[in-house]
């Protein structure tokens, strides 16, 4: 039996190397939303929380290819820094996506026969940490055209990440590298567009003369429970 489960890991661990040296040459299979929601739970335009819901993100991952998260920022006002909500954004997103990634693995473990795919491998299977895989993400997110799979293809080869797959070691060239590159993702993530939500605008609002409704989706879908439950919790 322990002969047997050998060979089934070696034979894993040999199409996880194969999946990490075609990630170069990959392409990205679709690009898939990545709604964000920012509530404002108290008076002024910098009291805010945000939100990210990977739900559609990570089923589509799931599946086999990696896809580009497209972010969509939904808000009940406009009015905030969009520098300091650039960072706020970054470190929320990367904390949020390490949690479900904790989550993943945990359910991984309990089908552990199930095979991953491309997907998986790349964004469940990485032992990094600090936020290093959400802001890989972002970077992906923020840049366009192939420069970005350049870019992510060169980390792989260049620092190794396939082998922390394989190793609880940790990848300094890679932290170094992201930390690096935190000035340029927030750069980007400050130039997105930012609609309003009705069901977050009334919320920012309440008790105060209603703000500006420029940038109004009136046809936006309702809100999802769990945003719900986070305003009024």
């Amino acid at each position: 039996m322990r002969k047997t489960l050998d060979r089934f890991r070696k034979s894993l661990e040999g199409a996880v190397e194969a999946a990490w040296d075609q990630l170069p040459e990959f392409t990205l299979s679709s690009d898939v939303e990545v709604p964000i929601f920012v509530i404002h739970h108290g008076p002024t335009a910098e009291d805010y929380e945000i939100v990210c819901d990977f739900q559609q993100f990570m089923t589509v991952n799931q599946s086999g290819f990696l896809s580009r998260p497209s972010l969509r920022i939904w808000a009940g006002r406009d009015d905030f820094a969009r520098h300091t909500f650039a960072r706020h954004l970054r470190e929320a997103f990367s904390a949020q996506f390490e949690a479900l990634r904790d989550e993943h693995r945990a359910e991984r473990e309990r089908r552990r026969w199930a095979l991953p795919g491309v997907g998986d491998v790349i964004l469940w299977g990485l032992s990094l940490t600090g936020g290093v895989l959400g802001s890989l993400l972002l970077l992906v997110a923020t840049e366009t055209g192939r420069t970005a799979l350049d870019r992510i293809g060169a980390i792989v080869r260049g620092t190794g990440i396939g082998r922390l797959t394989r190793s609880s070691s940790p990848e300094q060239e890679l932290e170094a590298l992201i930390e690096e590159k935190k000035g340029v993702i927030d750069a980007g993530l400050a130039r997105l567009d930012v609609a309003l939500h009705r069901e977050l605008y009334t919320y920012a609002w309440r008790d105060q003369r209603p703000g500006p409704m420029t940038g109004m989706k009136r046809d936006a879908w309702p809100l999802p429970d769990f945003v719900r439950d986070r305003m009024h919790d």
